[in-house]
């Protein structure tokens, strides 16, 4: 099979360099002002790596903010994810903070250009239009939205990339190893952990399961090297300081504002609809062939609708598989469709530039991932997938 990654390569490395370079020439004289270029969310990130690799609390909301007070104005921006996230991050403690947001922006651009690349051989996109992946990778607003806000959920797309590309060429192990980065932030993604565990009795799954706890421990053992307490810190400041004080952009929070914010537990309702939907689905196709790049999309479509928490307008990215899965389908099977999903795509981004551009706060945002489902839906009813 020839390699088909060089172009891409290329690209990403050209982009690097000249955004590289840029921020090189334009820090010069500011490097060390937090005005320009803000780091915003990708403080969490460095100052719990740094803590972390001081054998300090990496949770700890007056340690948090210590380091971040000469960066922000206002409140610190706690990391919320579970500790084998700082496996990823560690590095950035070593650095200052400047070069660290360069080499996080970076490593999120790679991340996002090589899922980008990896998904549309995945779902047999045309060979002459590979570059369209990066083409709509780049005028993703999500995307924006996660660069400005220096977010990780490009890893987390990668990490459905590695998964399923791992998949293709009969690696279970490593697929489960690459489930680690999904792990970062499981609620987005959780019925891909109840298909895991329910398909666990079939030889490939049972190795995905096995390759996950190893991965997992692992990337634990790490942070745990440097803090050996930081599970139990994670769990306390977890504990202390719930995620009902959020109001992020899901059904959820939409039906804690019509019922009532204090009534916490209707952020689960979601949960239990998603539960709902699974088993139906999961026994429609028992006895079908078991294809993970098809599968796969559905559960992060559902389990992003219904998540408990979470779901932010950068969070969205992680659904980028199912833009590629249309876009591919459309070009190979539905030139008459392209018109149409053209308006589309540029309807959805459009809206979305015009909505951060007038300022609009996150929970205006809802309706990302709702009306990228129903549109993944609508294209694909149109143009079944051959393998269904």
């Amino acid at each position: 099979m020839p390699f088909k990654l060089s172009p891409l390569l290329a690209v990403a490395g050209t982009l690097l360099i000249v955004l590289l370079i840029v921020m090189g020439v334009s820090t010069a004289t500011r490097w060390e002002d937090p005005s320009f270029f803000p780091p915003d969310d990708y403080v969490e990130y460095w100052a719990a790596s740094t803590l972390n690799r001081q054998d300090q609390n990496p949770y700890s909301g007056p340690l948090l903010a210590e380091l971040q007070k000469p960066l922000r104005d206002d409140v610190p921006v706690m990391m919320w994810n579970p500790p084998w996230t700082l496996t990823f991050v560690l590095p950035l403690g070593f650095c200052h903070w400047r070069v660290g947001q360069a080499l996080w922006l970076a490593c999120n651009l790679f991340a996002l250009l090589f899922s980008a690349n990896r998904l549309w051989t995945l779902y047999h996109g045309p060979e002459a239009f590979r570059w369209f992946a990066v083409l709509l990778a780049l005028t993703f607003m999500p995307t924006l939205f996660l660069f400005k806000a220096g977010q990780i959920g490009a890893l987390l797309l990668l990490g459905v990339t590695l998964f399923l590309n791992e998949m293709q060429k009969g690696r279970p192990y490593l697929a489960g190893a690459a489930c680690v980065l999904l792990a970062i932030k499981p609620h987005l993604c959780y019925l891909i952990w109840l298909a895991l565990l329910i398909r666990g009795w079939h030889r490939n799954e049972g190795k995905i399961i096995c390759g996950g706890i190893l991965g997992g421990v692992i990337a634990s053992l790490i942070p745990i090297g440097f803090h050996p307490r930081v599970f139990q810190d994670f769990f306390t400041e977890i504990t202390q300081r719930p995620p009902e004080e959020w109001l992020s952009p899901t059904l959820g929070s939409l039906l804690r504002l019509i019922w009532g914010e204090g009534r916490f537990g209707m952020q689960f309702v979601p949960v239990i609809l998603g539960v709902i939907w699974f088993t139906a689905w999961i026994i429609k196709y028992r006895r079908s062939a078991w294809d993970w790049p098809s599968r796969v999309i559905p559960l992060l479509l559902v389990s992003f609708l219904t998540s408990p928490y979470g779901s932010w307008p950068f969070d969205v990215v992680l659904l980028f598989p199912a833009i590629v899965a249309i876009a591919c389908q459309v070009l190979r099977q539905a030139p008459n469709r392209q018109r149409q999903a053209l308006l589309f795509w540029v309807g959805y981004n459009g809206i979305a530039l015009i909505q951060n551009l007038l300022g609009s706060v996150s929970f205006y945002f809802i309706w990302l991932a709702p009306v990228l489902a129903g549109g993944y839906w609508y294209f694909r009813s149109l143009v079944p997938p051959p393998s269904e």
